[in-house]
């Protein structure tokens, strides 16, 4: 276990509903290569805070990295409906215009 994810899990001992910790756990075991706990913690902050962005769309990339296109799609989709500003949104329209071109890429048919 990196440092990092060993402070955020002790972190959650003393905060247990903490998306950002979540998030920020996700994202050390992501690096790790740990998918499953990372999956485990971004859960965890999307079911927190449903609003947290960042959450959303690390769920969509780690959904489609996993070629799970339907639930990546389902993460994408919260992250465009959610309003600029939220909770760790740092997107801007650039970045909801790669979004939705994601999107869009994912709902295409793969040609055959």
């Amino acid at each position: 276990m990196s440092s990092a994810a060993r402070v955020g899990e002790h972190g959650l001992q003393l905060v247990p509903n903490n998306a950002d910790f979540h998030y920020f756990i996700a994202v050390a075991y992501g690096n790790l290569g740990q998918v499953d706990l990372s999956e485990q913690h971004l859960t965890n902050a999307s079911r927190i805070l449903p609003e947290f962005r960042p959450a959303q769309l690390a769920l969509g990339g780690l959904y489609a990295q996993k070629h799970e296109y339907e639930r990546a799609l389902v993460h994408y989709q919260k992250a465009l409906a959610l309003p600029p500003g939220g909770p760790g949104s740092q997107f801007t329209p650039e970045g909801d215009t790669t979004l939705r071109a994601t999107i869009e890429q994912i709902q295409s048919p793969v040609p055959q």
